[in-house]
């Protein structure tokens, strides 16, 4: 059985991998940015964090955040697919430049083909336990129109905050406590 922090190790090497083989390949400089693990990611497998420089066209991935839920719950599907698909987001912008190298696109399906991966944008891991959490949602009526609220944004009209709305047929309209109607 594989402890968590040989998973984790195992993902930053192929990550660190994937980065040094794509620097061979183009010949230009391709930075490791830094690999992040997090508990709260139960809706997406990981991402790739950049900053972009608008003026110069150009970003930088600072950082590539790995799901532990996934992870742990789907450790095959996870190490085979996750860990290169983000590093090929980190590669094909360096490579490429944002403008091109970012998404999903051809670049980035370039890069993956060259990493060995199929370049498919959405997983099919499901968690097993559910981690997920979901807020509620609210029914307000508004003048004959219904608009649903977050919890958030509910307790904050509660509290006596004012939120206003625009129907459809562009008059605003105020949302108030006494038109809640109950949650979703």
């Amino acid at each position: 059985m594989t402890t968590l922090a040989e998973k984790k190790r195992i993902c930053i090497d192929l990550i660190k991998e994937a980065h040094e083989k794509a620097a061979a390949h183009y010949g230009v400089p391709v930075k490791m940015p830094k690999v992040r693990f997090s508990n709260r990611m139960t809706r997406s497998a990981g991402h790739a964090k950049f900053e972009a420089n608008r003026f110069t066209g150009t970003a930088q991935c600072t950082e590539i955040a790995l799901s532990i839920p996934y992870m742990t719950d789907c450790w095959e599907e996870f190490v085979n697919d996750t860990p290169i698909h983000e590093a090929a987001h980190s590669i094909s912008v360096q490579v490429f430049g944002w403008a091109r190298g970012k998404g999903h696109g051809r670049y980035w399906k370039n890069v993956m083909w060259f990493l060995g991966q199929s370049p498919e944008r959405c997983h099919s891991m499901n968690l097993t336990s559910n981690r997920g959490r979901r807020r509620k949602q609210h029914r307000y009526v508004v003048d004959g129109y219904e608009v649903i609220i977050g919890d958030i944004r509910h307790k904050r009209i509660q509290n006596g905050k004012t939120y206003v709305f625009t129907s459809k047929h562009g008059l605003e309209h105020v949302i108030k406590p006494e038109h809640h109607q109950g949650p979703v």
